[in-house]
């Protein structure tokens, strides 16, 4: 049985290939260079020209297999020539699918249709985007699973135990997709409380910042040796999002939050609570402004317990979050579509 990977960059999807590759005896067809992962619109679009002429080279390869498994856009590259008649296939599982604008899902509902196969499976990295995506995208909910993210490999300790914070205590909030930083910044105006916001240039609502209080800082594109460094010497992680549709997005800052034990403030919405629950391994809200203030304030007085929330964070995450979990999923997964 013919059975390939096409994945255009070879850090994407890298432990997934490992154990299909030695567990099943997948091709791993990639074109060796590697992506960046925050991307301007221009880069973009020179990423999927350059995913399109890297599945045309490899047609040959392609072509003829029983199972085809992509990740990225690169699948309607290879879904529009199966159309086409020109790659011939049994069965394609699409990883790594997720839609985190209003725009995109008025043009991926004709795009998706137009490109619709027989036999394909679309593998989400959340539960709750499956009746998301099959109610906005006309999707049937068979050719839809879930996929979580989490950590294949024990996190180099990428931070520096000597970093010196600008703050001696503070909460911390980083990422970039899907986040409401602009109504955090307000919370955290006339509170007693430091606030360190990493996130982007990309961020729109960071870019005017010439009116912070002392009590806010915020960085922007900055190494990951620094960035881990401030969750670990935080006092408090918030993960603020902006649109309870965006599907899977916050998880990998999130899983970073964790790993370290921290109390975790995070918006109430249905892919968050795949992660964190309410008053145990986290602490959900629904209106920023007036919520978090009252949070912090229970933290304070010791009605929540920080380190019952962190340690219950930590255990959550090793046993969902971790190898383990991942590769009794992949498994299930790939052997469920052979």
């Amino acid at each position: 049985m013919k059975k390939v990977i096409v994945r255009s960059r070879r850090n994407v999807f890298r432990h997934e290939t490992d154990i299909l590759v030695t567990r099943y005896g997948f091709q791993d067809i990639n074109n060796g260079e590697t992506s960046k992962g925050i991307k301007t619109r221009k880069e973009l679009i020179l990423f999927f020209l350059s995913d399109i002429l890297f599945v045309l080279r490899n047609i040959k390869k392609i072509s003829n297999s029983e199972v085809i498994i992509v990740t990225g856009y690169s699948a309607l590259v290879i879904k529009l020539l199966i159309r086409l008649g020109i790659i011939k296939y049994k069965k394609l599982l699409w990883f790594g699918f997720f839609i985190h604008s209003d725009s995109a899902y008025k043009v991926f509902k004709v795009v998706l249709r137009f490109l619709r196969l027989k036999h394909e499976v679309m593998v989400l990295n959340s539960i709750y985007e499956i009746p998301l995506y099959a109610e906005r995208l006309g999707i049937p909910e068979k050719k839809l699973t879930c996929f979580k993210l989490g950590d294949w490999k024990k996190p180099v300790e990428l931070f520096d135990d000597d970093y010196v914070p600008p703050f001696n205590e503070y909460c911390f909030a980083g990422g970039f997709t899907n986040r409401n930083y602009s109504t955090l910044i307000e919370t955290f105006r006339g509170l007693d409380k430091n606030l360190i916001i990493v996130g982007s240039q990309l961020n729109s609502d960071l870019k005017d910042l010439s009116n912070l209080p002392s009590n806010i800082i915020v960085k922007k594109d900055i190494d990951k040796r620094e960035f881990e460094s401030l969750v670990v010497h935080s006092d408090i992680c918030i993960l603020p999002m902006k649109d309870p549709e965006a599907g899977a997005s916050g998880h990998m800052v999130l899983l970073a939050y964790m790993r370290h034990k921290k109390t975790i403030l995070a918006s109430n919405f249905p892919a968050i609570r795949e992660y964190l629950e309410h008053n145990k391994s986290g602490i959900l809200y629904n209106n920023p402004e007036t919520e978090i203030p009252s949070i912090l304030n229970k933290i304070d007085s010791g009605t929540y317990n920080k380190k019952v929330l962190g340690e219950q964070a930590y255990l959550d995450y090793k046993e969902n979050f971790t190898a383990d979990a991942l590769e009794a999923n992949l498994v299930k997964i790939v052997e469920t579509n052979l």
